[in-house]
């Protein structure tokens, strides 16, 4: 039974992970992305979670981080990328993109946004 059981629980989790690699892939599908400017909890430190940011003009305050994952870093051929995805203080939900090799923010735009 433990083998069993064992292999049930893998296949689970593969499961699990091929959902999120499928949302993921819809995500970026679906929106564009444009620079942002973000405040985080250190200033001085690039990455570190964000607190609040600016975008189209208006600041929005971060209440909580939902989600977080990376991109790139076991992969040499690509840029380590890392993400947030956040919930505002008006409670709307975005995700937000740092790219550490160009030391860049990015909001990557829900297509009910559109392009300003």
């Amino acid at each position: 039974m433990g083998i069993i059981s064992s292999f049930q629980d893998l296949i689970f989790k593969i499961s699990a992970v091929c959902t999120q690699a499928n949302n993921f892939i819809q995500i970026h599908k679906q929106m564009e992305l444009e620079r942002i400017t973000v405040v985080t909890r250190d200033e001085y430190a690039g990455a570190q979670d964000p607190i609040a940011f600016v975008w189209r003009g208006q600041r929005f305050q971060i209440a909580q981080i939902l989600d977080r994952w990376y991109e790139g870093r076991l992969d040499s051929t690509r840029m380590p990328l890392r993400y947030f995805k956040v919930r505002c203080e008006e409670g709307d939900v975005f995700i937000l993109r740092y790219h550490e090799l160009f030391r860049a923010w990015g909001i990557l735009i829900p297509s009910h946004r559109g392009k300003n």
